[in-house]
């Protein structure tokens, strides 16, 4: 979080933050992070924690569904959070 924070150019709002961990279809002995070692980093870090595989196209609507709600649940368009989103 440091380095993202550092690199931002602009103060990081804290709230809707989710790590994403891309190629889960791999085969798990090719992984070189296991899903235990992504969440334990998440959690660390007080982050939701999410897999892809844009490849296969796991979880890649689910990432953007849920960044689309938090964006909406921290902003001041609940009604269209609402609306779309119930």
């Amino acid at each position: 979080m440091q380095l993202i924070e550092e690199h931002a150019g602009r103060p990081v709002s804290r709230g809707h933050e989710l790590l994403v961990a891309g190629m889960c279809e791999t085969d798990v002995a090719a992984r070189k992070v296991t899903t235990a070692q992504g969440q334990a980093l998440a959690d660390e870090f007080g982050l939701d924690y999410m897999e892809v595989d844009a490849k296969t196209g796991t979880n890649v609507e689910e990432v953007f569904l849920y960044l689309a709600r938090q964006a909406l649940a921290h902003s001041r368009l609940g009604w269209l959070r609402d609306k779309f989103f119930p």
